[in-house]
This record gives C-alpha cells, structure tokens and sequence, in this order.
C-alpha cells in the first residue's frame, strides 16, 4: 500500500498522526513524528525531506504529545504481539 507524500517543514499536517520523514530521494529516514492535525510539521535534518503518515491517530488525540502517547502505546504491543507470535 503506497501512502501519498503529505508535506515538508512548517506545512500544516491534514491529520494527527505518526510521519515518517523521507529524505530528498523519497526514501524513508527511520524518524518519526507525531504530529496534530492543524499543527505545522516540524523542521528536518535536511533540505528537500518531506513527511509521509505511517499511522492515523483518531480524533480524541489533540496534540502530538497526544499522539506520541498513542505512538509510543502500539509500538510496545507491536512488541508483544510480535513476541506471542515468536513462541
């Protein structure tokens, strides 16, 4: 599933969520944000990166540390499952 660009530093992101920053050649850093809706998207290591939503954060999260919370939450049972799965 090929997710759209959605843009670079100090643009307004369209929906919270987790961005994956994308370096000049549009492959991906390994950095993520989390960002609010209507928030500007933060500066990058680099000119020309842009920023591409990995994840969605639904409407009860209003700010990026909101959504870094929800971030953080999946990641650590991705982590479980992944280990459930393992045995």
């Amino acid at each position: 599933m090929s997710v759209a660009v959605i843009g670079g530093p100090g643009s307004k992101a369209p929906v919270s969520g987790v961005y994956e920053i994308l370096d000049a050649t549009g492959t991906a850093t390994g950095e993520r944000r989390a960002v609010a809706a209507g928030e500007r998207f933060p500066p990058t290591p680099g000119r020309g990166f842009r920023f591409r939503l990995v994840r969605k954060v639904e409407a009860a999260y209003t700010s990026a540390s909101s959504a870094a919370a929800i971030e953080e939450t999946m990641s650590t049972w991705e982590q479980v499952f992944s280990r459930l799965a393992e045995r």
